[in-house]
């Protein structure tokens, strides 16, 4: 005789798939929650990680920039010494050359003249003062033509005074091996223009050679 089954099997198999499928939904859910945390946490750490690479490159930035002043206060340090310097070796020359030049142009006076004025602008110097005739003026000027100190003479002017028929001259000369010292803020502003024409940079063609 066959058995037939009465208990209600269909409302506890759906209930038991209910059942599976929450389990499931929760599992989901937590599985999700779990990655959302997971990947919450690992983008604060790439952040933070970020930020203290940021910190460390804006430090050593400050670092660089304030090292790169003390270079450039110590490379102008450098300049000014070794301008000063170059200036006390030009006055040593200039003054050997100073020296030299004065014993030369006493050594080369013709007998009866003398000179009354003698004034330097850069290495031109001026001389005036009284000879005897003209021909003492020639006499000194061909001197000073032969002078290793001096170069070729120049007449600027020469008057003769009828009273006792002397003559007033005044000649340039050349001063050879004498430097012109410059301002010491003018050599300066030189040095900061040699510098500025190195760092800058040359213009290229369209071919991409330098102009």
């Amino acid at each position: 005789m066959p058995r037939i089954n009465l208990l209600p099997w269909r409302e506890t198999q759906r209930r038991e798939r209910e059942k599976q499928f929450k389990v499931m939904a929760a599992a989901a859910v937590a599985c999700g929650i779990v990655v959302s945390v997971y990947a919450h946490w690992m983008i604060s750490d790439a952040i933070e990680a970020q930020q203290a690479r940021n910190q460390v490159l804006t430090k050593e930035q400050a670092r660089l920039k304030t090292a790169s002043k003390v270079r450039e206060e110590l490379e102008q340090k450098r300049d000014d010494l070794l301008s000063r310097m170059a200036i006390i070796e030009r006055l040593q020359r200039s003054r050997a050359v100073s020296v030299r030049l004065f014993n030369e142009i006493a050594a080369v006076l013709p007998g009866g003249s003398f000179l009354g004025e003698i004034a330097q602008s850069g290495s031109t110097l001026r001389l005036a003062g009284r000879a005897g005739s003209n021909a003492d003026v020639s006499e000194l000027m061909r001197r000073l033509g032969k002078s290793e100190v001096v170069g070729e003479p120049r007449l600027v002017s020469i008057v003769t005074d009828d009273t006792d028929h002397t003559v007033d001259f005044s000649l340039q000369v050349v001063v050879k091996g004498l430097e012109v010292i410059a301002p010491e803020g003018a050599a300066a502003s030189k040095t900061k223009d040699q510098k500025k024409a190195k760092a800058k940079p040359k213009k290229s063609t369209a071919d991409g050679s330098p102009h």
